[in-house]
């Protein structure tokens, strides 16, 4: 009861893993290591097999936990979600980064080019929801705009980009990444997002599709580390100070970030997991939800972090796309990442809600062909085939993007591709 706030957090239990999947752990019993582990640091070179913080009380059932597709520049376009929508209705999908500078200064006819998402009907899905707008940017009456405006648009939460390594966010423009350095800014960010979140609320001056009174949620995108600033002790209050600033919900990185000397794609593989820091900060924070991200490269892991180690075996599953005996410990191993990685705990934390993915979704879409099924226990996923896929995809393209009379011209479709130096001009018959 009187240990320091950092060495409760530190902790380790010693809860043995139970004889049979589907028992639960009576966590009434748990009690903390010796004295001599109790005060111990996270070692980056140890190898435990028990899970850093207490695990719950109940055994999650599948679809208890969500699965986010990360946002990514020049990915996570309209097209590409709505792909991604046709392979899974549950899985939460994001928008690119919308810089709110951006948004604040265009013309309003431009809303739509940043904010507008897909409405179909006539899908079996019906809707592009659950939806995230992300944000990016360090003037907080542009961020105010801009909640304004993704809850005029209908969006299910906003987020704030405060992990972006990208030379041309964190130099000369100063925020993603850059506001881990900056705390006071990024704190008075989400104070204008919850505050403008919490007035349009009350206002109820947009038909945003979720109804009056309906407060837009804001959340925060980071990472566990910025350059020297990666001790424990700094995340803890990095995030105490935004949880005081009106922020519920989380999505960490699970790995520091370097603002220099790593492009964007090293710092997606370079800096070290560490996985110990997530549930930490789960302990620490019981009334706060978390995301992990980082690391994840299978449905497998995904399922086996988001629900912890208790879920394989849940449901015998022998039509799985993906089987749990191909991987042996659902996340990275201690062997292949020696910096802080550990087994997935046998319950997971009760406030890790869930888990992102982004690099899978970009390489290899199709892997989420039985997500539904198989991360959320649906009784089916939304395509049988391919061909179902390719079907309902190109029907939409077509509508959205009609064919034009000037398509057959190789120069106007292909342009430059084809060593064309001069465009021509779409002819005056096309729209």
């Amino acid at each position: 009861k009187h240990l320091s706030r950092v060495e409760i957090y530190f902790t380790m239990y010693d809860a043995a893993a139970p004889t049979s999947t589907l028992e639960l752990i009576d966590t009434s019993t748990d009690a903390p290591s010796q004295s001599d582990q109790m005060r111990a640091e996270l070692s980056p070179t140890r190898h435990r097999s028990s899970p850093p913080v207490p695990p719950p009380r109940h055994l999650p059932r599948l679809g208890e936990k969500e699965l986010h597709i990360a946002p990514m520049l020049d990915v996570s376009t309209r097209e590409f979600r709505y792909f991604m929508r046709l392979l899974t209705k549950r899985s939460v999908l994001w928008t690119e980064m919308v810089v709110a500078e951006t948004l604040r200064h265009c013309n309003e006819a431009d809303y739509d080019l940043h904010l507008a998402f897909e409405h179909d009907t006539r899908t079996d899905n019906g809707t592009a929801h659950p939806i995230v707008c992300q944000i990016g940017g360090n003037v907080p009456d542009e961020a105010a705009f801009a909640t304004r405006l993704v809850h005029r648009y209908g969006y299910d939460r906003i987020d704030l980009n405060a992990e972006c390594p990208s030379d041309r966010v964190t130099g000369r423009r100063e925020f993603g990444a850059a506001l881990m350095k900056d705390v006071d800014t990024a704190v008075d960010m989400v104070k204008a997002m919850v505050q403008t979140a919490e007035d349009c609320g009350k206002g109820g001056n947009y038909d945003n599709g979720h109804g009056e009174g309906h407060t837009l949620p804001v959340s925060v995108k980071t990472r566990i580390g910025v350059d020297d600033n990666d001790t424990i002790e700094f995340l803890l209050d990095y995030i105490g100070r935004l949880v005081k600033a009106g922020c519920r919900s989380f999505i960490i990185h699970a790995r520091k970030v370097y603002t220099k000397g790593l492009s964007p794609a090293q710092n997606r593989s370079v800096p070290p997991l560490n996985y110990h820091k997530v549930y930490a900060l789960c302990e620490a924070f019981p009334h706060c939800t978390f995301w992990l991200n980082g690391g994840l490269r299978s449905l497998v892991d995904a399922r086996r972090v988001a629900y912890g180690a208790a879920i394989t075996g849940f449901r015998e599953d022998r039509n799985a796309i993906l089987k749990e005996k191909d991987i042996e410990d659902g996340a990275p191993c201690e062997l292949c990442q020696p910096h802080g990685i550990v087994p997935s705990p046998h319950l997971s934390p009760s406030n890790l809600h869930g888990v992102m993915l982004g690099r899978l979704a970009m390489d290899n879409p199709c892997a989420f062909a039985d997500v539904d099924r198989y991360f959320f226990g649906q009784e089916r996923n939304p395509c049988r085939t391919r061909r179902d896929l390719i079907e309902r995809y190109a029907t939409w393209v077509e509508r959205v993007y009609p064919r034009r009379c000037c398509d057959d011209d190789p120069a106007v479709t292909l342009g430059r591709s084809l060593g064309v130096e001069h465009i021509p001009r779409v002819r005056n018959c096309c729209p």
